[in-house]
């Protein structure tokens, strides 16, 4: 069942991460992949997202600790550097995940490239 659950998250066209109840990367979908530019997700997993992805609000204004402890959905608007030097603005849905029986297990984010619009 675990496959068909990826197999899922990477036909889902923007970029999606999933971290451990501390934060450290357990997947990344293949648009992540394509965003971060590059191929294979293991180099990364296991690693704190904000040491992976660097966006100005890992270290201050987390959108994924907040939504773990708040236990609720939430979006906030970041900015990073990837790694040609371009300045991307992006819009972060953080969301809790939860087990069966209601229990914190991770979280995960959706990340939307908005460097287009106004931000």
């Amino acid at each position: 069942m675990i496959k068909a659950y990826e197999a899922v998250l990477n036909n889902i066209g923007s970029p999606v991460f999933i971290t451990d109840t501390d934060r450290n990367l357990v997947f990344i979908n293949q648009a992540c992949l394509d965003f971060m530019g590059v191929k294979d997700a293991a180099p990364f997993l296991g690693q704190k997202c904000a040491d992976v992805y660097r966006a100005d609000i890992c270290k201050t204004s987390c959108a994924l600790r907040a939504s773990m402890r708040e236990m609720k959905r939430l979006t906030r608007k970041s900015n990073l550097i990837d790694a040609s030097g371009r300045n991307i603005h992006l819009s972060v849905d953080a969301s809790p995940i939860v087990d069966r029986d209601g229990e914190l297990i991770g979280g995960m984010e959706v990340l939307f490239d908005i460097t287009e619009r106004s931000f």
